[in-house]
C-alpha cells in the first residue's frame, strides 16, 4: 500500500499533498525524487547554517574504537551527524559522539575494535 506524504507549513499551519515526488514500493520502501529534496535544504526542510569553515564535515579514524576530531566550527548546540565511510576491524557498535567541546571538536567512540574511516557533518 502506497505511503501518504504530505508537506506541511508551519507558519500557515497548512498541510498539502507533495506533487510526485515520494514514491514507496508494495513492500513500503519509500524513494524520494532528488531535486525535490535538494530544494528542501535550507528552506525549512533541513535547516542547514551556511559556513566557511573546512571541519564542517571531513572524515575520520577510528584507532580502537575512537578518534577526536578538531572542529573550530563546533557549538555546544551543535549536532554532529556520522556515517560509515569504510569498515574496519571489528564493528561491535554505532559511531556516536561522546563528547563535544564548543570551539575545539568533539569525541567519537565506537566499539573497542572497530577501526573504521567515518564521515562526519557538523550541522549549525
Amino acid at each position: 500500500m502506497p505511503a501518504a506524504f504530505m508537506n506541511y507549513d508551519a507558519n500557515s499551519k497548512t498541510a498539502t499533498q507533495p506533487p510526485q515526488n515520494f514514491l514507496s514500493d508494495k513492500n513500503g520502501f519509500v524513494t524520494a525524487d532528488q531535486a525535490y529534496v535538494a530544494s528542501l535544504v535550507g528552506f525549512g526542510g533541513i535547516p542547514i547554517a551556511p559556513s566557511d569553515a573546512a571541519t564542517d564535515q571531513g572524515t575520520a579514524t577510528l584507532v580502537s574504537g575512537a578518534v577526536t576530531v578538531s572542529a573550530l566550527s563546533v557549538l555546544a548546540t551543535s549536532r554532529i551527524i556520522i556515517s560509515l565511510n569504510t569498515a574496519g576491524g571489528t564493528i561491535s557498535a554505532a559511531p556516536y559522539v561522546s563528547a563535544l567541546t564548543p570551539g575545539t571538536g568533539f569525541t567519537i567512540k565506537a566499539g573497542a575494535s572497530d577501526d573504521s574511516v567515518v564521515n562526519f557533518w557538523v550541522c549549525n
